[in-house]
């Protein structure tokens, strides 16, 4: 990426080029990111709860924005482009994923969570609860999830309970937006029948692990862009470290659990 502008809390980064995909089409691209550090009072608009001066903050925002910069629209036919963010974040023994999901019956809204993207995630390590769940981020077993347009909300997060550290995650869900790219490894009879938000656990494979880290993930629609036209996805991250009694209220009041109940689940 070149940099397009910067200054003290804030940077711009674009590229244009060309990829192909396994269809043999190729797409011309232009990819503009801003990503700027962000402060206390920013964050009042998304928080559900005042973050006291008490905790330690760290929060940023990328602005994403993919532009088809050919000759030719980007299609069902052709396949799509999307915005992908991945933040890959220290795993602990006692980091807990909580993504919370829209409650419903599976025949109107389809499975709660898809844990099929490297084998079913074992029981111990996976838990629906009431609207929410609870995922190991602990580093040690290698596994994905993911939430699809009718159960994703607009936000994920963690909380590692051996550094009081709460992280949160917002990003773009435009409503009514069903068609996402499907990044199952495997070749695809529902290419866009994807998931809005992803949360990966890295752990050992054939002895060896790629961090290990996890991540929340999060997507934009699929690009269906007509040449000159562009698409935005936003994600924010946001890192909260304090006592347990400041954080609590603030869990409380995004994922309707406590700590406690995060702490006991695995």
């Amino acid at each position: 990426f070149e940099v397009s502008a910067k200054d003290e809390k804030s940077v711009i980064f674009h590229k244009e080029f060309e990829i192909g995909n396994y269809s043999g089409n190729t797409f011309r691209v232009k990819v503009e990111r801003k990503i700027a550090l962000l402060s206390r009072d920013q964050l009042e608009d998304i928080m559900p709860v005042e973050i006291g001066s008490e905790a330690g903050l760290v929060a940023y925002k990328s602005v994403n924005t993919l532009s088809n910069t050919g000759d030719k629209a980007w299609t069902e036919k052709t396949g799509a482009l999307s915005i992908w963010i991945l933040g890959m974040f220290n795993p602990s023994d006692g980091t807990t994923i909580i993504v919370p999901f829209r409650k419903g019956s599976e025949k109107t809204l389809g499975p709660v969570v898809n844990d099929a993207y490297f084998g079913k995630v074992p029981s111990g390590r996976l838990v629906i609860g009431d609207g929410v769940l609870f995922f190991s981020g602990d580093g040690k077993y290698r596994s994905k999830i993911g939430l699809s347009p009718q159960r994703a909300l607009n936000y994920a997060g963690s909380y590692d309970e051996n550094h009081g550290l709460l992280t949160i995650i917002f990003y773009t869900k435009p409503q009514g937006a069903t068609d996402y790219v499907n990044s199952m490894w495997e070749m695809q009879e529902h290419p866009f029948a994807g998931d809005v938000v992803n949360a990966y656990n890295d752990g050992p494979v054939n002895g060896k692990a790629l961090g290990p880290f996890y991540e929340l993930e999060s997507s934009s629609p699929a690009a269906f862009l007509k040449p000159g036209k562009s698409l935005t996805h936003t994600h924010t991250t946001i890192h909260i470290q304090a006592d347990e009694a400041v954080l609590d209220p603030i869990v409380q009041a995004l994922f309707h659990v406590s700590i406690d109940q995060i702490k006991s689940v695995f």
